[in-house]
């Protein structure tokens, strides 16, 4: 990665301060958004830590809406990600919005203190019972994969009709994209993480995310799913009734060694 002039320092420092606190700003990509963020390594061990100082804080966490809030803001600050968003699996086989945050647009949904996301759910299967992975959150889900795209407006795999249509009544304009399944150590998978909008840590601008940047979010992601099981199955401890659709909710396998040994 070649070093920055100081006029070309100095014109995106301008940039940042004239869209600081605008909300709808479009984000720009510049001439250097392409090439990889070399790794620090002191940057990427103290990333490394908050990542396991987060997953000490999940293992107490006992509210499901406090357990998407704690782990969507730890994963947007480790990857620098100016937007995300946790779906959930649900019992229709959807993908349903749990939590989704954007700073840039003040955009606070779901959650515990956010409203309910008016956007109808991510279908996972059609009428023929046949995966529908067209949309990223529900390629990651069927595939069991994490996916790291530079560009929203430029892949040409995957359809991006409802981030494009968001952009288009916000003003907002979504580029990378880091999405990954959160599995549980069973190997279920309960629900996906997404980010968006990576930002240059030192530019501020937005960039492609690292693979450092899928790593920890796929640590978090995992941790999280293992929390958000036990927690499940604390519910149906506690009302079976209601802990049991939780379950289905969850994607929980009644097959799991879990299940079974309640």
């Amino acid at each position: 990665m070649r070093a920055l002039r100081k006029d070309e320092i100095e014109a995106a420092l301008e940039n940042v301060r004239e869209s600081d606190g605008v909300v709808g700003f479009t984000p720009r990509l510049h001439p250097w958004s392409h090439l990889e963020i070399p790794a620090d390594p002191a940057d990427l061990n103290e990333r490394r830590r908050q990542v396991i100082e987060v997953g000490v804080a999940l293992s107490a966490e006992t509210n499901i809406g406090h357990l998407f809030e704690t782990i969507l803001a730890a994963a947007k600050h480790t990857a620098r990600a100016d937007s995300g968003t946790i779906y959930r699996v649900t019992a229709e086989r959807t993908l349903k919005i749990g939590i989704m945050r954007t700073d840039s647009l003040d955009i606070a949904m779901c959650g515990t203190s956010g409203p309910e996301m008016p956007s109808a759910p991510i279908p996972l299967y059609d009428k023929d019972d046949n995966p529908i992975d067209s949309n990223v959150a529900a390629y990651a889900y069927h595939h069991d994969t994490s996916l790291n795209i530079a560009d929203a407006y430029t892949d040409e795999g995957f359809d991006f009709s409802l981030t494009r249509e968001f952009d288009r009544r916000t003003g907002y304009r979504s580029s990378s994209f880091l999405v990954v399944p959160m599995k549980n150590d069973e190997n279920e998978i309960v629900g996906v993480l997404q980010l968006s909008n990576a930002r240059h840590p030192v530019m501020g601008e937005v960039v492609p995310f690292s693979d450092e940047d899928r790593e920890l979010a796929e640590s978090l992601a995992s941790r999280a799913a293992v929390r958000l099981t036990h927690l499940l199955l604390i519910n149906r401890l506690q009302d079976p009734f209601e802990s049991s659709i939780s379950l289905v909710n969850g994607n929980i396998s009644h097959k799991s060694p879990y299940w079974r040994a309640l």
